[in-house]
């Protein structure tokens, strides 16, 4: 939602509500903090990988630029 400067993303029965330079999320009535505030670049939100972890429950690598998300 641009004019909100607002994302939602559902994986499952899991939806999330990331705000646009907010660290947290409303995940299915629940907050979840992660380590950086959500931005935009060209028109889309962008947040940090830990954050598939906290709101989804996601096993988050990382090893150098590479980072690998999975159940």
């Amino acid at each position: 939602d641009n004019t909100a400067k607002q994302a939602t993303a559902t994986i499952g029965r899991w939806t999330a509500q990331v705000d646009l330079d907010a660290n947290t999320a409303d995940v299915s009535g629940t907050h979840v903090t992660f380590s950086a505030p959500a931005h935009e670049h060209d028109g889309k939100l962008y947040v940090p990988a830990d954050f598939f972890h906290q709101a989804y429950g996601y096993k988050v690598q990382a090893n150098g630029t590479d980072v690998s998300i999975s159940l």
